[in-house]
């Protein structure tokens, strides 16, 4: 049973090697709520989280992709993306990930490539991108800050070899435990099977 998980590890380890070393470049921007003065800051916190999840999405659709781009024209090419708009599109889908840091006002922004240079200046570029154009997405009555530098991953972060491994470890054992519980053989006279076998496990 271990050996089959050791195996199926292998195998697992093997096959993330075999795709794209991705390398992470983060950072944040901060939301700020144009509100009317003696608005608790309770409220304050929910309308910034709230447009941040707006922008999460935004971020995400051809409109953004395409403003991205015109920003780094000269450092990345729109082939990179793929040769059409759906290619294009996935490939956007997988480069960043932009969600909100939940309680906060903080738009965390992560963006992926094989070459850690260019993580950085795609992450940058969505964070240029979002304080100078963001208003346009969600109204007028909102301020965007950056907050943080970039900051590059030491080692590649995708594929997640190890977690991949330690996958295919767990599903190769709980495979042969499951192979091994259904052939459990049956008395002559009812019951055994798969709660014989579990009994005696």
């Amino acid at each position: 049973m271990v050996l089959v998980g050791l195996l199926v590890a292998a195998m697992s380890g093997a096959l993330s090697l075999l795709l794209p070393l991705q390398y992470r470049a983060e950072t944040q921007v901060f939301i700020l709520s144009r509100t009317p003065a003696g608005v608790d800051p309770f409220t304050l916190v929910k309308t910034a989280e709230r447009i941040g999840a707006n922008l999460s999405y935004i971020v995400y659709t051809s409109s953004f992709f395409d403003r991205v781009l015109t920003l780094t024209r000269d450092q990345i090419a729109r082939e990179y993306f793929g040769a059409n708009d759906r290619e294009q599109r996935k490939a956007w889908r997988d480069s960043i990930d932009v969600g909100v840091v939940p309680g906060t006002g903080f738009l965390r922004v992560a963006a992926f490539h094989e070459d850690p240079r260019q993580a950085a200046i795609l992450a940058q570029a969505v964070v240029t991108t979002l304080v100078d154009r963001g208003w346009e997405y969600v109204g007028g009555e909102v301020q965007i800050k950056s907050v943080d530098n970039v900051v590059i991953s030491r080692f590649p972060v995708r594929p997640n070899i190890l977690m991949n491994i330690l996958t295919g470890f767990l599903i190769g054992v709980f495979g042969v435990a499951l192979v091994e519980l259904f052939r459990a053989p049956r008395h002559p006279h009812g019951g055994g099977g798969a709660m014989d076998w579990l009994r005696h496990v």
